[in-house]
Order: structure tokens, then C-alpha cells, then sequence
């Protein structure tokens, strides 16, 4: 079965040609060169134009949907909150249990007792319906180490603007205290990957995960010395279920990311 880890196209990017190649000319990629496209969307919209869209997409997801797609969670957690993630999972954000937690961090504050009763209606106002119940992976381990090291640093994102909201950016070294960087790799099975991509659909027909992945292929096919993981990519699974401590792959303390904090 294909690992698709979105960084590292070299390899599933040959897996990917060899279930598309049916389905498209022998010299695909060097029609693609020749068209010279300037953006990943141009690069797709020529092979979509070489072959039946729909079929590449039918394909792609059988594809997907028979591997395991790789998928990263950057956070920064006490060495007890690893440990907890190792055994249970990563689990989906719950406002009650997290609004305790941001009480325990945050109470060491100077101004706290001024914010404290502000922190429900912010927290309910930042989290209902946007990232209450759900659990975030990222396609890109790169991303997560450069554009989005803001996780690494600080960790979630929902702490970190409520945070800011109460106390100011000046605040979120108590979202550091007693906390280091550490970033989750995980295999997602490839049906799970698609079925936590539904909500995403593209023209009711192709998911967003297959039409990323396909628009990254076809810029490889015009130049394989790419490299994605250099590429801010904002694109991830969206979970409403605990991702299952069973697909972690990889528990990596990394060092501490540098620039700004906020």
C-alpha cells in the first residue's frame, strides 16, 4: 500500500503515474512541460484536458483510498500531555474540558482576576461551531515546521487567540511554561483520509484531498525537483471523531522553532 506523504512527491508521485497512466498520453509529462503552466491549477487544468476529469479523480481516490495518507500535529504539551496523546490519541477539542485547562494556565497572570469571568463568552464565541468537536491534522511536515511553527511554539490555536483576546500577545508565554515542541506524525488509512476530506467536495465530484494531491503531481510531472515541504500549505484532515493513538506513527520532540512567538 502507497504512503502519501504530501512532502515527499518523489514517492508517491511514481505510484500515482502508474494507476493514472491508462488514463492519460505516454507523454503527459512532457506535454506538460512544453504548456509551461505558471500555477498548480493550470498544471491540473492541462491534464484535465488530456482525459476524462472525472476518471482521474475516480482513480485517484480508489488510490488514496487503498494507502495510508500522512498527516502531522504540531503542538507544544507537557511531558504528561504526550504521554496522554501516546495512549489515547489525539483528541478532538472539547470547550468545557479546555476552558479548565486555560483557567490552570492562565490564572499565574497578573491581570487574570480582571478576564477570568471573559473567558467563557470568548471561548464560546471563538470555538462553537469553527473548532469545537473537531481534530486537526496537516498535510505538510514542512508547513508545520516553518509557515505554522506558531503551533510549536505557542501550541493550539484555539489557546492561542483566546489568549490574546483576555491577556494580549505579552500573555502566551504562559501558554509555554513547562511545555516543549513536539509534533505528531500519523497514518491516516487512506478511507478515513477521504471520508474526513467529505465536507470539502470540489464541483460535488472529486474531494479536496485527491484534487491537492493531483495538483501537486502535475507540477512534479514539469519539474520533480520540487520540494512542497518548502511550500506553505495550509490544507489538512478535519476530524470530528479522536484520531486513534493506533495511526500515530512518529512522537517527535523537535527544537525550539525560531521568530516571533506570536
Amino acid at each position: 500500500m502507497t504512503e502519501i506523504d504530501f512532502d515527499d512527491v518523489g514517492r508517491w508521485g511514481s505510484s500515482l503515474a502508474g494507476v493514472l497512466e491508462a488514463l492519460l498520453p505516454a507523454d503527459i509529462a512532457t506535454r506538460l512541460q512544453a504548456a509551461s503552466p505558471a500555477f498548480d491549477d493550470e498544471a491540473l487544468e492541462v491534464v484535465f484536458g488530456l482525459s476524462d476529469a472525472g476518471a482521474i479523480a475516480a482513480a485517484t481516490e480508489r488510490w488514496i483510498s487503498e494507502g495510508h495518507v500522512i498527516g502531522y500535529h504540531a503542538s507544544r504539551l507537557s511531558d504528561v500531555e504526550i504521554e496522554s496523546v501516546s495512549r489515547s490519541g489525539i483528541r478532538c477539542l472539547v470547550l468545557n474540558v479546555r476552558m479548565k485547562q486555560l483557567t490552570d494556565r492562565l490564572a499565574a497572570h497578573g491581570d487574570w482576576k480582571q478576564v477570568a469571568d471573559c473567558l467563557e463568552p470568548v471561548a464560546r464565541k471563538i470555538g462553537e461551531g469553527i473548532r469545537d468537536g473537531q481534530a486537526h491534522l496537516s498535510l505538510s511536515r514542512g508547513s508545520q515546521l516553518s509557515a505554522f511553527r506558531h503551533y510549536l511554539r505557542n501550541g493550539s490555536e484555539f489557546d492561542q487567540v483566546v489568549t490574546k483576546a483576555l491577556l494580549g500577545a505579552d500573555a502566551l508565554f504562559l501558554l509555554r511554561t513547562g511545555r516543549s515542541p513536539v509534533l505528531f506524525r500519523v497514518r491516516v488509512p487512506g478511507r478515513s483520509a477521504l471520508d474526513a476530506d467529505r465536507r470539502r467536495l470540489v464541483d460535488g465530484q472529486m474531494s479536496g484531498l485527491a484534487r491537492r494531491l493531483l495538483r501537486v503531481w502535475a507540477i512534479w510531472l514539469c519539474d520533480p525537483t520540487i520540494q512542497p515541504g518548502e511550500w506553505r500549505v495550509a490544507y489538512g484532515l478535519i476530524f470530528y471523531q479522536d484520531v486513534p493513538a493506533t495511526w500515530i506513527d512518529c512522537i517527535q520532540r523537535v527544537r525550539e522553532p525560531a521568530g516571533d512567538s506570536a
